[in-house]
C-alpha cells in the first residue's frame, strides 16, 4: 500500500504529517511518497491552500495534520496489518 503526501518540502506541517506517518509505518506496512505540488500548477491549484493533504488509492484521508484513526481504519481495512520492514 502506498500513502501520497502533497505539500511542499519547507513547509513545517508537511514536515510534521510526514514524521508522524514515519512513526505509525513502524506499526503498519506501507510506502510513502512525497509530491512537492510547486512542480505541478495543477497539484498545486487543487490542495495549495489544504496542505499537507494524504491521499491512498484515490482517496483523501486528511489534511493539515494526520488523522491517525482515519488512517488507522483505513490500513486495516486494506488489510496491510502487520509490521513494516522500513
Amino acid at each position: 500500500m502506498e500513502f501520497i503526501l502533497y505539500g511542499k518540502f519547507d513547509c513545517y506541517p508537511c514536515k510534521a504529517m510526514l514524521q508522524d506517518l514515519k512513526q505509525l509505518n513502524t506499526n503498519y506496512s506501507f510506502e510513502i511518497r512525497t509530491v512537492d505540488i510547486r512542480k505541478d500548477l495543477q497539484l498545486t491549484e487543487q490542495y495549495g491552500s489544504r496542505i499537507p493533504v494524504l491521499v491512498a488509492g484515490g482517496v483523501e484521508l486528511c489534511h493539515f495534520t494526520l488523522d491517525t484513526e482515519k488512517v488507522t481504519s483505513y490500513l486495516c481495512t486494506e488489510g496491510s496489518i502487520g509490521t513494516s520492514n522500513s
